[in-house]
């Protein structure tokens, strides 16, 4: 789940509840979008702050990247580790 406070929650609904496995609470205003790559091993978060947050969910490490404007959507690769999102008018990558 993602909402207007810039909280991220993920939830486990493989037994007969749901557990929050964790929390995230990076971003300062409302998430616009989350974004998860093709292993659910990295998790991406972007909106009306201007920095797009990227966690590490095997390892707990995380980074954020500041960026001259808000993003409201990030994709990643269907079959690798790159994540493109747009800013400007303009594609970034990141590897």
């Amino acid at each position: 789940a993602g909402g207007g406070e810039g909280v991220v929650c993920l939830w486990d609904g493989k037994g007969d509840a749901l557990v929050n496995v964790k929390t995230c609470y990076h971003m300062e205003n409302p998430i616009r979008a989350i974004s998860f790559s093709h292993d659910w091993g990295y998790l991406t978060m972007s909106g009306d702050d201007a920095c797009l947050y990227m966690e590490d969910l095997v390892d707990g490490l995380s980074e954020t990247i500041d960026l001259k404007a808000s993003v409201e959507e990030s994709s990643w690769n269907p079959a690798s580790r790159i994540m493109a999102y747009p800013q400007n008018d303009s594609l970034f990558l990141i590897y």
